[in-house]
Protein backbone atom coordinates (compact mmCIF):
# COMPACT_ATOMS: atom_id res chain seq x y z
CA UNK A 1 0.00 0.00 0.00
CA UNK A 2 1.17 3.44 -0.99
CA UNK A 3 -0.23 6.66 0.67
CA UNK A 4 0.93 10.32 -0.95
CA UNK A 5 0.24 12.86 0.85
CA UNK A 6 0.97 16.55 0.10
CA UNK A 7 1.49 18.94 2.98
CA UNK A 8 1.41 22.98 1.95
CA UNK A 9 1.16 26.14 4.55
CA UNK A 10 -0.71 28.51 3.36
CA UNK A 11 1.11 31.60 1.70
CA UNK A 12 -0.40 33.97 3.82
CA UNK A 13 -2.90 34.27 7.13
CA UNK A 14 -5.66 36.32 5.53
CA UNK A 15 -6.81 37.11 1.87
CA UNK A 16 -8.99 39.86 0.40
CA UNK A 17 -11.47 38.84 -1.73
CA UNK A 18 -14.91 40.19 -3.42
CA UNK A 19 -18.38 39.16 -2.29
CA UNK A 20 -21.39 39.35 -4.27
CA UNK A 21 -24.79 38.60 -3.38
CA UNK A 22 -25.85 36.78 -6.79
CA UNK A 23 -24.39 34.23 -9.02
CA UNK A 24 -24.34 33.81 -12.72
CA UNK A 25 -27.09 30.49 -13.30
CA UNK A 26 -25.33 27.47 -13.83
CA UNK A 27 -21.35 28.92 -12.74
CA UNK A 28 -19.36 27.47 -10.09
CA UNK A 29 -19.37 30.43 -7.92
CA UNK A 30 -18.63 29.58 -4.40
CA UNK A 31 -21.01 29.64 -2.14
CA UNK A 32 -20.87 31.44 1.48
CA UNK A 33 -23.27 31.33 4.41
CA UNK A 34 -23.87 33.47 6.79
CA UNK A 35 -22.51 31.60 10.03
CA UNK A 36 -19.24 31.11 8.26
CA UNK A 37 -18.59 34.84 8.03
CA UNK A 38 -20.95 36.53 10.45
CA UNK A 39 -18.38 39.75 10.61
CA UNK A 40 -19.79 40.33 6.61
CA UNK A 41 -22.72 40.46 7.64
CA UNK A 42 -21.94 42.76 10.37
CA UNK A 43 -19.82 44.84 8.10
CA UNK A 44 -22.56 45.41 5.42
CA UNK A 45 -25.71 45.26 7.21
CA UNK A 46 -27.78 47.73 4.60
CA UNK A 47 -27.02 45.37 1.65
CA UNK A 48 -26.86 41.61 3.21
CA UNK A 49 -30.06 42.63 5.60
CA UNK A 50 -31.75 39.09 5.90
CA UNK A 51 -29.91 37.07 3.27
CA UNK A 52 -28.32 34.04 3.98
CA UNK A 53 -25.59 33.64 1.74
CA UNK A 54 -23.12 35.34 -0.58
CA UNK A 55 -21.51 34.40 -3.50
CA UNK A 56 -17.48 34.74 -4.32
CA UNK A 57 -15.19 33.37 -7.09
CA UNK A 58 -11.46 32.38 -6.64
CA UNK A 59 -10.67 32.39 -10.49
CA UNK A 60 -13.82 34.89 -12.44
CA UNK A 61 -15.82 36.68 -10.11
CA UNK A 62 -16.79 38.64 -13.13
CA UNK A 63 -17.89 35.71 -15.18
CA UNK A 64 -19.82 34.07 -12.12
CA UNK A 65 -20.96 36.84 -9.62
CA UNK A 66 -23.28 39.46 -9.64
CA UNK A 67 -25.06 41.97 -7.89
CA UNK A 68 -23.48 44.27 -5.25
CA UNK A 69 -19.87 43.88 -4.83
CA UNK A 70 -18.75 43.70 -1.01
CA UNK A 71 -14.87 43.40 -0.35
CA UNK A 72 -13.60 42.04 3.09
CA UNK A 73 -10.52 40.64 4.53
CA UNK A 74 -10.59 36.72 5.48
CA UNK A 75 -8.33 35.84 8.41
CA UNK A 76 -7.91 32.25 7.53
CA UNK A 77 -7.51 30.55 11.07
CA UNK A 78 -10.90 32.79 12.30
CA UNK A 79 -13.07 31.29 9.43
CA UNK A 80 -11.67 27.31 9.10
CA UNK A 81 -14.93 25.86 6.94
CA UNK A 82 -13.94 29.39 4.31
CA UNK A 83 -10.55 28.51 4.66
CA UNK A 84 -11.25 24.98 3.66
CA UNK A 85 -12.99 25.94 0.48
CA UNK A 86 -10.02 28.21 -0.43
CA UNK A 87 -7.62 25.13 0.15
CA UNK A 88 -9.37 23.25 -1.60
CA UNK A 89 -9.50 25.44 -4.70
CA UNK A 90 -6.12 25.99 -4.47
CA UNK A 91 -5.42 21.75 -4.91
CA UNK A 92 -7.70 21.39 -7.50
CA UNK A 93 -5.77 24.12 -9.46
CA UNK A 94 -2.50 22.93 -8.15
CA UNK A 95 -3.18 19.44 -10.26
Amino acid sequence: MQLNLLSFKSASESINLNFFTEKVEKSHAQIVFKDELPYLWDAYPDILGDSKNVFCSFTDEEGECLGNKLNADIKLKSAPRFALHYFRHILHTYF
